[in-house]
Formats: structure tokens, C-alpha cells, sequence
């Protein structure tokens, strides 16, 4: 998987934010699964759209919908945004 493009969605005063990240495909059950080497994975199958969240210690927060090609993560600080794409999408 590769990213296409990162949207900005929210900056906060304290360093935090949000970000959307956009995908060349579609987000499987498998890249999901894959996530929990770095954190823990809350994956809620039943739902007509799986949903899942995957949180990272005190760093960050990954939201977002199994066939979607995007995905939410809310940052504690903006450095970690390339701690995650370096560790988990390359």
C-alpha cells in the first residue's frame, strides 16, 4: 500500500492534530491485522462497514473503515505522523 496524499483536517494550538491519509487501494482485513504489531487493535467485524481503531501508546490513534481507501489518525503530536508511515505503511 502506498500513500497518495495526507489531508489535513484539524491543528491544535498544543501540537496535536489529525490527519487523513489516502491510499492507493482499497484497506484490507489483512493490512488491519497487520497494525497490531504496534499497538492495540480494536476490529469490530460485525458491522455492516468494519470498522476498526488501532491505538499506539501515547503517540497516536488510527480510525477508520475495512474497503475504504482512507483512514484517520489523531496525533498527540505531529512528529509521529512520520514515526507511523516510516513503521507501518513502508
Amino acid at each position: 500500500m502506498r500513500i497518495t496524499n495526507i489531508i489535513n483536517i484539524d491543528d491544535c494550538f498544543d501540537g496535536s492534530g489529525i490527519k487523513e491519509l489516502c491510499f492507493d487501494c482499497e484497506i484490507t482485513k489483512d493490512f488491519i491485522f497487520s497494525l497490531t504489531n504496534h499497538g492495540t487493535l480494536k476490529y469490530f467485524g460485525d458491522f455492516a462497514r468494519p470498522f476498526y481503531k488501532l491505538t499506539v501508546n501515547d503517540k497516536y490513534y488510527i480510525k477508520g473503515v475495512e474497503g475504504n481507501n482512507t483512514m484517520r489518525i489523531f496525533l498527540q503530536n505531529q512528529k509521529y505522523l512520520n514515526d507511523f508511515i516510516q513503521s507501518v505503511i513502508q
